[in-house]
């Protein structure tokens, strides 16, 4: 049986690690969504931050679970996200956050 779960290792949990890439960060915008990144030395982790003003609750966690699924299918160099939608994600299938987390890799990591 493959485990594929998120570990917490590959998650921002804590409020002083949202507060360091605050301080740190770069930002990216896609078609639905924006990135804080920072760059990291060994390994990824992905923060999801959604305010009320997006939607009800179940929009809300709706974007967060196709976003941490987009996530784990995608192989990361190290660097810390934290992902917000924007108003257009409430229509975005995970096919359209995959696609916005490649064209992240690609643009900034390639270049």
């Amino acid at each position: 049986m493959i485990d594929q779960r998120f570990p917490k290792s590959n998650r921002l949990l804590k409020a002083h690690h949202f507060k360091e890439l605050f301080f740190d960060k770069k930002r990216w915008e896609g078609i639905f969504i924006h990135i804080d990144y920072a760059s990291k030395k060994d390994r990824t982790r992905l923060g999801i931050s959604v305010s009320k003003k997006f939607g009800k609750a179940h929009e809300r966690n709706r974007f967060k679970r196709i976003s941490r699924e987009a996530f784990r299918l995608i192989h990361w160099p190290p660097v810390d996200l934290n992902v917000s939608p924007k108003p257009t994600a409430s229509t975005a299938s995970m096919h359209d956050i995959t696609s916005d987390f490649q064209t992240f890799i690609q643009e900034v990591f390639s270049a």
